[in-house]
């Protein structure tokens, strides 16, 4: 019994074993090739159902030639026989055409070249199906040899003949008829023209053709006759493999009255040569064709790149057009839209991340959805809102379609962030997961190869913000659509990837928006998280941190981002009402604090000192000027906010390493809004004071108790006003030289301003021509107000040095413009006829000093006959109790009242600012009224729609220049804060010998003014000038602004400050300005920016390098042997001092008859005053005896003429 079973076992081994060898032979795989050659195998999909299936397949038996002799099909068998192994071979075919075939099938060794057993020859007839079969058992020769089963031609090889083999069975079993279909990547948008870069064509409007209906299809177009390569194509991604199949089809249409021909191909791009092509089709009107074929690769085009084209075949007419709707490849529809999937091109490395970055990718992300999505769980009510919200936007899918009611308005997906809220603190919560998926989805395909507006730019971050913290709720496909719509919002990721970015790319290239940063920043921080790996993450957020990093340093001209005077620019321009950006920038700055990601000092300085500069230009209750509004005349505040500050405040102190806020910006908050706890500082800061020149904005202001004064102006390159198609349609005259004062107080409640009933053509400080609402309301759709003239911009004197605005805070200061109107101005739509003037010019200057501004003007003159020309001084809502007073009397409701300027007057407002004109400055008028004025929104608004606007009460006051001035000038002094009893005494100050301050000159090319109480001087200097004889000044050789000052009683020493005003299009390029000075003078503190040329008696010449605006401060002290030869001095070189040398005293001899007149004092080599000389007799002046051995120099004035005689003290 035990024997037989062993034989039992060896048996069922021995059968177990032949069919294992008959398992391993291939027969599923597309191992078919052509006897003959190396050409792909015809397929023929048109097969009947043979037991096999229908369509299945069937290899073409045919040949391109009656050569070489042997020609047919084979198959080539995985694995190998074993001795004794059989093959068992079945063939169903059939004849393909009207020539018969002949054939016989084979059983062939490859390995040593010889046919093992073939079936007799077989012929094939006309509508009838043959059967083929052969058995063959492998002998012991065969083992290990690699077997092939051949269908060999057995006729005459006359190409007509064709026959088709429907199947064939190895052992039983089918061998695939089909070659494999290649998984080209059809994911893609990857379409292109032939011959031509610029975008394929594509229309949304194409019918369903079993692929959806509008989802887009491609044109075959031309645009000229040449080249004669034409037509459109599509880059497949992967590559084939030898034996793999492509199989298209496509739908195509005509699109135009003219008829297109064209053939599909594939194409070989690598290798540049056509793999296989249809016939050419003609396109029909009305009729949708389809066009076939299919292909196997061989080996030749392994691992080549592969185009599907459609080629021109036609003369190229371009009125001739076909549309694409559809292109399958293997069965897979191709993209004929692009594709809505973001496109990264890093040009960092991509390294491998260490623990400590993971950590800090962590904690910034943490950081940045704690600022965004707060700390807390939404309430029950809140997520139950946001559910019912979800659902009122009925949602549906079918297959790979997303649908639901229109979003309108993003109040409709603002449940994203409750939902986001939600999972922050149950991530387990699938029935919410599932709605946010769905819900992103479909407002993501709203902006996906569409568009709508109510999901993009100011409106993104409604989903953006809360979308960025979902993606681990979300599809690859779903997350690719959000990522889309960054980029697309990003401006395809601008500036993101540029390996380089730097103050002088930006010249060519431009500068990041400072829209982005405020809509975008944040979300390009936190969207690192949607990376895969660690590594991809790191390097992404190093890429967005890159990004904030870029935004934080300066930029050139008028590009947006931060200027080297702390001011922001947007629309090339300063523009406060733009940086909120600030806001997420700062809140993306906090998101880095402690990690090794936070930025340098150096970027937190910069953008310390754009934050601090919002704080300077505006009151604590960040109330700004009216001037700065930009294109929005109604909002009355900067964009700072109290929580941009604190945030600021305490990252900065952490960046300083400080163990509070940073004091700088913790003082002002601690006192605008009260001490900060989280601050660990409880610095309050008092008011600043000082002027503040920010001549990337045309604006100087001067800051005093507790109130500030604002001086602004327009150039050739920066605007002074924007008008939009609906946005401040009549502020043509915001920057026309205004002066405003704002004092204490919010913009509700204070500084009496209000958007209605303004009158728009009285602006504070402004000089304007008093137009009629139809001829001030803006010709066009929109204008940039600029001015012919570039010469406008401030001036500070006696820098602060302070750590912030380090260079641009003074303690006095100087704005000046030389101004003429530009005419026929803007773009756009036109809604009028010109109504701007190029006769229209003026010169006017502002000197800021002590507590009051001096404000000049001259050659105000126009061709104007109609409207008068006016200088407003103030125009504030009559919303307070205090009175009006005109020379001391109140003209509160005085409806309206003139004053002849043929004497002084003087005016206080009701908010206090005082305002003493001077004779011929032009009649002094006031108006108390009810205003009805155009609302700055309305586009040239019918005076009936005026008149049914709201109005306000407003207390006006101006100087009227009348009709067509032509050389008007005034001289006003500005006294914010002022009361009738200072109003008074500056009123008998200035109509007595001691006026506090002179104006020497207020002409087009000089306006020189002196301070006498400080012994400042302030020269606005619009054109160069070879002779100037007041002051130390002699002569400037181009436009600037000087100040100087003197620092001692002997006038041996000033600070002296310059500054063009000018900038141009590109301030930062250096420019020299050469002044000469009276006397000779040497720097006593030497600066870069100052070299000294010529010195003498005659005169010092010295060379100021300025750039972007900035003044160049220096320090110089007079040469004390010269002083008293120049001019100023001949009358007094008659005085004496003898003997000299002496070692006892000298006496000093006078001209004759001055007498008393004399002034003396005496002064050492650097200037210090030892001692005045009172003359109290008429006898000579004797002095010096008990002066130390040295070198001294006796200072006399006489008759206002001063002189210096050295000399010298013996022992």
């Amino acid at each position: 019994m035990k024997t037989k079973i062993t034989l039992l076992l060896i048996y069922v081994f021995l059968i177990s074993n032949r069919i294992n060898a008959q398992i391993t032979i291939d027969t599923q795989g597309f191992n078919w090739s052509k006897i003959e050659d190396t050409t792909p195998i015809a397929l023929d999909y048109t097969d009947a159902d043979n037991g096999d299936g229908l369509n299945d397949g069937a290899m073409l038996l045919k040949s391109s030639a009656s050569t070489p002799a042997l020609q047919g099909l084979q198959y080539l068998l995985s694995g190998s026989p074993l001795t004794g192994e059989q093959i068992n071979l079945e063939a169903k075919y059939y004849q393909v055409g009207s020539s018969y075939l002949k054939l016989k099938m084979q059983v062939y060794d490859v390995t040593d070249n010889v046919v093992l057993g073939e079936s007799a020859v077989l012929t094939t007839s006309s509508g009838v199906v043959g059967t083929a079969t052969l058995l063959y058992t492998f002998t012991a020769s065969s083992v290990g040899d690699q077997i092939i089963v051949r269908f060999v031609r057995a006729d005459d090889l006359n190409p007509v003949r064709q026959a088709a083999i429907d199947y064939l069975k190895v052992n039983g079993q089918f061998i695939s008829m089909q070659a494999p279909p290649i998984a080209f990547d059809v994911s893609d948008f990857a379409w292109s023209k032939i011959g031509d870069v610029t975008p394929v064509s594509i229309v949304k409007t194409d019918a369903d053709n079993g692929d959806g209906l509008n989802d887009g299809a491609v044109l075959i177009k031309g645009t000229a006759t040449t080249p004669a390569l034409q037509g459109i194509q599509y880059l497949l991604g992967g590559t084939p493999f030898a034996n793999g199949q492509i199989n298209l089809e496509v739908k195509y249409w005509q699109t135009a009255s003219s008829y297109c021909k064209f053939k599909m191909q594939v194409y070989n791009v690598t290798d540049n040569v056509v793999l296989a092509e249809t016939a050419a089709v003609t396109t029909g009107s009305g009729v949708v064709g389809t066009l076939t074929l299919s292909y196997v690769f061989t080996t030749s085009s392994s691992g080549d790149q592969i185009a599907v084209r459609f080629v021109r075949t036609d003369d190229l007419n371009t009125a001739r057009q076909a549309g694409l709707d559809y292109v399958k490849v293997n069965g897979q529809f191709i993209n004929m839209l692009p594709v809505c999937k973001p496109t990264f091109n890093f040009d960092l490395p991509l390294t491998t991340a260490t623990t400590s970055e993971i950590s800090d990718l962590n904690t910034i992300r943490a950081n940045l959805s704690n600022q965004i999505l707060g700390t807390a769980a939404p309430s029950a009510t809140a997520l139950n809102n946001a559910i019912a919200a979800y659902n009122a936007l009925n949602i549906t899918i079918t297959g790979n379609t997303i649908t639901g009611n229109p979003i309108t308005s993003t109040s409709q997906i603002g449940f994203l962030k409750t939902f986001a809220q939600y999972l922050k603190f149950s991530p387990t919560d699938t029935s919410v997961s599932n709605m946010a998926m769905k819900a992103v989805w479909y407002a993501t395909d709203q902006n996906c190869n569409k568009t709508n507006t109510a999901l993009t730019f100011y409106n993104y971050p409604t989903l953006s913000r809360a979308v960025v913290f979902l993606n681990s709720f979300l599809s690859d496909k779903v997350k690719n659509m959000f990522g889309n719509t960054l980029q697309t919002e990003t401006d395809s990721f601008k500036y993101l990837f540029d390996p380089n970015y730097d103050f002088n790319t930006i010249q060519t290239n431009g500068a990041i928006l400072t829209d982005i940063m405020y809509l975008d920043i944040d979300v390009l921080f936190a969207y690192a998280d949607w990376f895969k790996t660690d590594d991809e993450k790191v390097r992404y957020f190093k890429t967005a941190k890159r990004f904030l990093d870029r935004f934080l340093i300066y930029t050139p001209g008028t590009n947006d981002g931060l200027k080297k005077d702390g001011l922001g620019n947007h629309h090339n321009n300063s523009y406060d009402g733009y940086m909120y950006a600030y806001s997420t920038v700062s809140a993306a700055i906090k998101s880095l604090e402690g990690t090794s990601f936070q930025i340098d000092q150096s970027s937190y300085f910069r953008f310390r000192d754009a934050v601090y500069a919002q704080t300077m230009y505006s009151n604590d209750a960040g109330v700004k000027p009216f001037a700065m509004a930009g294109r929005n005349p109604q909002t009355k505040t900067t964009t700072l906010s109290s929580g941009t500050l604190a945030n600021l405040a305490i990252s900065g102190g952490k960046i300083l390493g400080l163990s509070s806020a940073d004091s700088v910006l913790a003082g002002i908050y601690n006192r605008r809004y009260g001490v900060n706890n989280n601050f660990n500082n409880s610095t309050v800061t008092p008011f600043e004071e000082g002027y503040i020149q920010f001549n990337y904005g045309n604006l100087g202001v001067y800051r005093k108790n507790n109130w500030v004064a604002s001086m602004k102006g327009q150039s050739d390159v920066l605007w002074g006003s924007e008008i939009y198609a609906s946005q401040n349609r009549f502020g043509r005259y915001q920057s026309y030289g205004a002066l405003e004062i704002i004092y204490p107080g919010n913009a509700t409640t204070g500084n009496g301003y209000d958007v209605v009933g303004w009158d728009w053509n009285y602006n504070p400080g402004t000089t304007t021509i008093v137009l009629p609402w139809s001829k001030l309301h803006a010709e066009r759709e929109r204008i940039d107000e600029k001015n012919t003239y570039g010469f406008a911009g401030a001036l500070v004197l006696g820098q602060a040095n302070k750590s912030v605005l380090s260079k641009n805070i003074g303690q006095s200061g100087l704005f000046a413009m030389k101004f003429k109107e530009l005419s026929n101005v803007g773009f756009g739509i036109t809604y009028s006829p010109n109504t701007h003037n190029n006769t229209f010019e003026f010169n006017k200057t502002y000197f800021a000093v002590d507590d009051f501004i001096i404000c000049l003007a001259n050659g105000i003159k126009n061709n104007d006959a109609t409207n008068p020309t006016v200088t407003t001084l103030f125009q504030r809502l009559n919303n307070n109790s205090t009175d009006v007073l005109v020379n001391g009397d109140i003209k509160t409701n005085q409806s309206t009242d003139s004053f002849a300027d043929s004497s002084p007057n003087w005016i206080i407002d009701n908010y206090n600012t005082g305002y003493y004109i001077l004779p011929n400055s032009g009649a002094l008028k006031i108006r108390n009224s009810v205003q009805t004025t155009p609302y700055q929104n309305q586009i040239a608004p019918t005076d009936s729609t005026i008149a049914s606007n709201s109005s306000n009460n407003y207390h006006l006051a101006y100087l009227d220049h009348g009709v067509a001035p032509t050389n008007s000038s005034y001289e006003f002094v500005c006294i914010p804060s002022a009361s009738t009893s200072r109003m008074t005494t500056f009123a008998q100050q200035m109509q007595s010998a001691d006026k506090p301050y002179s104006v020497y000159q207020n002409n087009a090319n000089q306006q020189i003014i002196e301070h006498k109480a400080s012994k400042t001087w302030a020269y606005a200097l619009p054109a160069a000038n070879a002779t100037i004889t007041d002051g130390l000044l002699k002569a400037n050789d181009s436009p600037c602004l000087v100040m100087y000052k003197v620092l001692n009683e002997s006038s041996s020493e000033i600070i002296l400050s310059v500054s063009n005003p000018d900038m141009g299009a590109t301030p930062s390029t250096a420019k020299t300005i050469t002044l000469t000075l009276n006397d000779q003078w040497n720097v006593s503190l030497a600066n870069p920016n100052v070299s000294i040329g010529s010195a003498s008696a005659s005169g010092t010449t010295v060379s100021f390098t300025v750039a972007d605006g900035f003044p160049v401060e220096i320090k110089l002290v007079r040469n004390q042997e010269t002083l008293g030869t120049t001019s100023q001095q001949k009358e007094t070189n008659a005085v004496k001092v003898f003997p000299n040398p002496s070692n006892s005293e000298f006496e000093v001899q006078l001209p004759d008859n001055v007498n008393r007149q004399a002034q003396m004092w005496i002064t050492d080599v650097a200037g210090r005053l030892i001692r005045t000389i009172s003359q109290t007799t008429d006898d000579a002046v004797r002095f010096g005896g008990d002066l130390h051995t040295g070198v001294y120099f006796l200072q006399v004035v006489i008759g206002g003429k001063r002189t210096a005689i050295k000399f010298i003290k013996l022992e």
